[in-house]
């Protein structure tokens, strides 16, 4: 009984915040927000290696917030590694915010263990971060940022168009001077 009323009250949440399945149908605009600055990040990445934001200075960027034990992020990693492979001549980068998975070790293990194929930089994340990018309720969350380091877009669940969204506001952005 006490879980039944619990799916119950998580089913009527997620309805109220737009969640169907899984998948948030909306999506945060730029043209409905104030743009915000993206947090600087100094985290480490999969190989020990400190990463630094500041090496995202002007490029657009697309971060994506996931979790190695998330399906739909997973499902998503071809798509992140298309568009970095075919923007990253035009000033475009792709970045990876692992959160949710332990350490750079626990990661490494899970990416061997599911044989996926990342292109794209990876670090490790935490809640503060997630926090200071304007909080990620649920997985996959991902942020576009424009060439000027504001948050343009937040992206949060997997959704049928999300990938041609998201690729549709990169060449916008990337066309902007």
């Amino acid at each position: 009984m006490g879980a039944t009323l619990f799916a119950m009250a998580l089913s009527a949440t997620l309805a109220a915040q737009g969640v169907d399945g899984g998948a948030v149908r909306s999506h945060t605009s730029s043209a409905a927000v104030r743009l915000r600055p993206m947090p600087p990040l100094d985290l480490e990445t999969l190989d020990g290696k400190r990463f630094s934001s500041s090496s995202l200075s002007g490029k657009v960027v697309l971060v994506d917030f996931w979790a190695t034990w998330c399906m739909p992020c997973l499902q998503e990693i071809p798509t992140w590694n298309h568009l970095y492979k075919r923007y990253a001549s035009k000033r475009f980068t792709m970045l990876g915010v692992t959160v949710q998975s332990g350490w750079a070790s626990d990661i490494r293990g899970d990416i061997k263990e599911a044989k996926l194929e990342i292109d794209y930089p990876l670090v490790v994340g935490n809640d503060k971060v997630a926090r200071e990018f304007g909080g990620v309720f649920g997985f996959p969350t991902t942020f576009l940022v424009n060439r000027s380091g504001k948050i343009y877009k937040k992206y949060t669940g997997q959704y049928p168009e999300k990938a041609a969204q998201i690729e549709a506001d990169i060449q916008k952005l990337l066309s902007e001077q």
